[in-house]
Protein backbone atom coordinates (compact mmCIF):
# COMPACT_ATOMS: atom_id res chain seq x y z
CA UNK A 1 0.00 0.00 0.00
CA UNK A 2 3.16 2.74 1.13
CA UNK A 3 4.73 1.60 -2.38
CA UNK A 4 1.40 2.34 -4.15
CA UNK A 5 1.01 5.31 -2.60
CA UNK A 6 4.78 6.46 -3.38
CA UNK A 7 4.06 5.60 -7.14
CA UNK A 8 1.07 7.77 -7.17
CA UNK A 9 2.56 10.56 -5.17
CA UNK A 10 5.80 10.40 -7.83
CA UNK A 11 3.57 10.14 -10.85
CA UNK A 12 1.34 13.62 -9.52
CA UNK A 13 4.54 15.53 -8.41
CA UNK A 14 5.92 14.46 -12.36
CA UNK A 15 2.23 15.49 -13.50
CA UNK A 16 2.75 19.18 -12.08
CA UNK A 17 6.00 19.75 -13.06
CA UNK A 18 5.81 18.63 -16.45
CA UNK A 19 2.17 20.99 -16.83
CA UNK A 20 4.40 23.66 -15.13
CA UNK A 21 7.12 23.27 -17.61
CA UNK A 22 4.14 22.80 -20.24
CA UNK A 23 3.21 25.92 -19.39
CA UNK A 24 6.40 28.30 -19.46
CA UNK A 25 7.16 27.07 -22.49
CA UNK A 26 4.05 27.18 -24.42
CA UNK A 27 3.56 31.02 -23.66
CA UNK A 28 4.02 33.90 -26.05
CA UNK A 29 7.78 35.18 -26.40
CA UNK A 30 8.07 37.10 -29.13
CA UNK A 31 5.81 38.88 -31.80
CA UNK A 32 6.86 39.69 -35.03
CA UNK A 33 4.67 42.64 -36.45
CA UNK A 34 4.46 43.51 -40.36
CA UNK A 35 2.48 45.57 -42.43
CA UNK A 36 2.70 43.77 -45.73
CA UNK A 37 6.50 43.83 -45.86
CA UNK A 38 7.48 46.40 -43.53
CA UNK A 39 7.82 46.11 -40.11
CA UNK A 40 5.27 48.18 -37.70
CA UNK A 41 4.96 51.34 -36.17
CA UNK A 42 6.42 51.17 -33.16
CA UNK A 43 2.45 51.79 -30.80
CA UNK A 44 1.08 48.96 -32.96
CA UNK A 45 3.73 46.66 -32.44
CA UNK A 46 3.85 47.59 -29.01
CA UNK A 47 0.44 46.95 -28.47
CA UNK A 48 0.80 43.26 -29.72
CA UNK A 49 3.55 42.57 -27.32
CA UNK A 50 1.17 42.97 -24.25
CA UNK A 51 0.66 39.70 -24.73
CA UNK A 52 3.79 37.97 -24.47
CA UNK A 53 3.88 35.81 -21.34
CA UNK A 54 0.07 34.64 -22.47
CA UNK A 55 -0.81 31.34 -23.78
CA UNK A 56 0.07 30.65 -27.06
CA UNK A 57 -2.81 28.42 -27.66
CA UNK A 58 -5.32 30.48 -25.44
CA UNK A 59 -4.86 34.22 -26.24
CA UNK A 60 -8.40 35.82 -28.38
CA UNK A 61 -5.50 36.79 -31.34
CA UNK A 62 -9.26 37.72 -32.91
CA UNK A 63 -10.43 40.40 -30.10
CA UNK A 64 -6.83 41.86 -30.39
CA UNK A 65 -7.23 42.41 -33.64
CA UNK A 66 -10.75 43.66 -33.63
CA UNK A 67 -9.40 46.43 -30.73
CA UNK A 68 -6.37 47.03 -32.92
CA UNK A 69 -7.94 47.84 -36.65
CA UNK A 70 -10.66 50.08 -34.76
CA UNK A 71 -8.22 52.84 -34.29
CA UNK A 72 -6.18 51.89 -37.57
CA UNK A 73 -8.43 52.82 -40.75
CA UNK A 74 -5.08 51.54 -43.09
CA UNK A 75 -5.25 48.19 -41.75
CA UNK A 76 -7.22 45.56 -43.63
CA UNK A 77 -6.51 41.44 -43.75
CA UNK A 78 -4.50 40.11 -41.06
CA UNK A 79 -2.64 36.96 -41.12
CA UNK A 80 -1.93 35.56 -37.71
CA UNK A 81 0.73 32.38 -37.37
CA UNK A 82 1.54 30.43 -34.52
CA UNK A 83 5.16 28.72 -34.54
CA UNK A 84 5.49 26.52 -31.55
CA UNK A 85 6.69 27.06 -29.42
CA UNK A 86 6.82 30.54 -28.29
CA UNK A 87 6.20 32.33 -31.36
CA UNK A 88 3.26 34.68 -33.01
CA UNK A 89 3.92 36.65 -36.58
CA UNK A 90 1.16 38.78 -37.24
CA UNK A 91 0.91 40.01 -40.90
CA UNK A 92 -1.91 42.59 -42.14
CA UNK A 93 -2.25 43.66 -45.62
CA UNK A 94 -3.31 47.60 -46.19
CA UNK A 95 -6.55 49.27 -47.24
CA UNK A 96 -5.96 50.57 -50.98
CA UNK A 97 -5.88 54.65 -50.83
CA UNK A 98 -7.79 55.02 -53.87
CA UNK A 99 -7.90 59.32 -54.11
CA UNK A 100 -6.77 62.22 -51.72
CA UNK A 101 -8.90 65.12 -50.76
CA UNK A 102 -7.53 68.97 -50.82
CA UNK A 103 -9.73 70.75 -48.20
CA UNK A 104 -9.16 74.36 -48.94
CA UNK A 105 -9.34 76.15 -45.77
CA UNK A 106 -7.98 79.72 -45.45
CA UNK A 107 -5.23 80.19 -44.79
CA UNK A 108 -3.97 76.64 -44.95
CA UNK A 109 -5.11 73.29 -46.61
CA UNK A 110 -5.66 69.81 -44.78
CA UNK A 111 -5.48 66.72 -46.90
CA UNK A 112 -6.92 63.76 -46.34
CA UNK A 113 -6.43 60.04 -47.74
CA UNK A 114 -9.36 57.86 -48.84
CA UNK A 115 -9.57 53.91 -48.71
CA UNK A 116 -11.48 51.65 -50.82
CA UNK A 117 -13.78 51.80 -48.11
CA UNK A 118 -14.59 55.70 -47.71
CA UNK A 119 -12.48 56.32 -44.33
CA UNK A 120 -10.63 59.30 -44.52
CA UNK A 121 -7.08 59.38 -43.11
CA UNK A 122 -5.44 63.10 -42.46
CA UNK A 123 -1.77 62.83 -43.77
CA UNK A 124 1.06 65.18 -44.74
CA UNK A 125 2.63 62.37 -47.13
CA UNK A 126 2.43 63.43 -51.04
CA UNK A 127 1.54 60.42 -52.84
CA UNK A 128 0.70 60.49 -56.72
CA UNK A 129 -2.77 59.75 -56.75
CA UNK A 130 -5.46 61.47 -58.05
CA UNK A 131 -6.44 64.40 -56.31
CA UNK A 132 -9.65 66.49 -55.86
CA UNK A 133 -10.26 70.32 -54.36
CA UNK A 134 -13.03 70.60 -51.94
CA UNK A 135 -14.11 74.05 -50.46
CA UNK A 136 -14.45 74.21 -47.10
CA UNK A 137 -17.99 75.37 -47.22
CA UNK A 138 -19.11 71.95 -48.95
CA UNK A 139 -16.85 69.97 -46.57
CA UNK A 140 -18.83 69.27 -43.53
CA UNK A 141 -21.81 68.22 -45.61
CA UNK A 142 -20.21 65.86 -47.07
CA UNK A 143 -18.65 63.59 -44.23
CA UNK A 144 -19.78 62.35 -40.76
CA UNK A 145 -16.89 61.61 -38.57
CA UNK A 146 -14.14 59.68 -40.53
CA UNK A 147 -16.42 58.11 -43.41
CA UNK A 148 -17.05 60.27 -46.69
CA UNK A 149 -20.56 60.03 -48.21
CA UNK A 150 -20.67 57.05 -49.29
CA UNK A 151 -22.63 58.29 -52.70
CA UNK A 152 -20.15 60.58 -53.47
CA UNK A 153 -16.98 58.23 -52.28
CA UNK A 154 -18.65 56.02 -54.96
CA UNK A 155 -18.61 58.01 -57.91
CA UNK A 156 -15.04 59.83 -56.97
CA UNK A 157 -13.91 56.10 -56.63
CA UNK A 158 -15.49 55.61 -60.63
CA UNK A 159 -13.97 58.77 -61.75
CA UNK A 160 -10.72 58.05 -60.52
CA UNK A 161 -10.61 54.20 -62.19
CA UNK A 162 -11.66 55.59 -65.53
CA UNK A 163 -9.21 57.98 -65.48
CA UNK A 164 -6.80 55.55 -64.75
CA UNK A 165 -7.39 53.83 -67.87
CA UNK A 166 -8.36 56.65 -70.16
CA UNK A 167 -6.31 59.34 -68.58
CA UNK A 168 -7.03 63.02 -69.17
CA UNK A 169 -4.55 65.68 -69.06
CA UNK A 170 -5.96 67.36 -65.97
CA UNK A 171 -4.32 70.24 -64.01
CA UNK A 172 -7.10 70.23 -61.34
CA UNK A 173 -10.50 69.03 -59.96
CA UNK A 174 -12.65 70.87 -57.84
CA UNK A 175 -16.11 69.73 -56.30
CA UNK A 176 -18.28 72.10 -56.75
CA UNK A 177 -22.36 72.37 -55.60
CA UNK A 178 -24.96 71.00 -57.25
CA UNK A 179 -23.12 67.22 -57.06
CA UNK A 180 -21.16 68.88 -60.13
CA UNK A 181 -17.09 68.87 -60.89
CA UNK A 182 -14.83 71.36 -62.41
CA UNK A 183 -11.99 70.34 -64.47
CA UNK A 184 -8.96 72.66 -65.44
CA UNK A 185 -6.55 70.83 -67.94
CA UNK A 186 -3.28 71.31 -68.77
CA UNK A 187 -4.04 73.68 -72.11
CA UNK A 188 -6.19 76.00 -69.78
CA UNK A 189 -9.63 74.84 -70.67
CA UNK A 190 -12.20 74.29 -67.85
CA UNK A 191 -14.46 71.03 -67.74
CA UNK A 192 -17.81 71.32 -66.04
CA UNK A 193 -19.60 67.75 -65.28
CA UNK A 194 -22.11 65.88 -63.27
CA UNK A 195 -20.52 63.48 -60.30
CA UNK A 196 -23.23 61.18 -60.98
CA UNK A 197 -22.42 61.25 -65.39
CA UNK A 198 -19.03 60.45 -65.00
CA UNK A 199 -18.99 57.31 -66.49
CA UNK A 200 -20.12 58.65 -69.54
CA UNK A 201 -18.43 61.92 -69.46
CA UNK A 202 -14.91 60.69 -69.68
CA UNK A 203 -15.31 59.10 -72.97
CA UNK A 204 -17.03 62.16 -74.34
CA UNK A 205 -14.21 64.30 -73.05
CA UNK A 206 -11.62 62.32 -74.43
CA UNK A 207 -13.35 61.71 -77.62
CA UNK A 208 -13.51 65.84 -77.81
CA UNK A 209 -10.07 66.52 -76.80
CA UNK A 210 -8.49 63.82 -79.58
CA UNK A 211 -10.82 65.41 -82.29
CA UNK A 212 -9.54 69.28 -81.41
CA UNK A 213 -11.75 71.91 -82.29
CA UNK A 214 -13.98 71.74 -85.03
CA UNK A 215 -13.97 73.38 -88.53
CA UNK A 216 -16.40 75.86 -88.09
CA UNK A 217 -15.66 77.36 -84.47
CA UNK A 218 -13.33 79.46 -85.26
CA UNK A 219 -12.93 80.98 -81.76
CA UNK A 220 -10.93 79.37 -79.31
CA UNK A 221 -12.67 77.32 -76.44
CA UNK A 222 -12.57 77.94 -73.29
CA UNK A 223 -15.05 75.86 -71.53
CA UNK A 224 -16.35 72.37 -72.45
CA UNK A 225 -19.86 72.11 -70.46
CA UNK A 226 -21.03 68.10 -70.26
CA UNK A 227 -23.72 68.50 -67.63
CA UNK A 228 -26.57 67.86 -70.49
CA UNK A 229 -27.36 65.98 -73.12
CA UNK A 230 -25.12 67.02 -75.74
CA UNK A 231 -21.53 69.14 -75.08
CA UNK A 232 -21.93 72.25 -75.22
CA UNK A 233 -18.22 73.97 -76.16
CA UNK A 234 -18.07 78.24 -75.14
Amino acid sequence: MKTIFLIFSSACLLGVFLFAHWKNIFTIQTIHCHIEEQECPADLKTTWEKNIGKSIFFTNYDNINEQITKHNPILGAVQIKKKLPNEVFVTYQRIPILYKLVIQTSPTTSILLVNKNGQLIASSETLNIISFQVPSELWNSLHTNSLLDPTLHQELTQFAEINTRQPLPIQTLTLTADQELLLQLTDGRSVQMRLDQVTTSIPKLNFLLQQGTPSNIKTPIKTIDLRFRYPILK
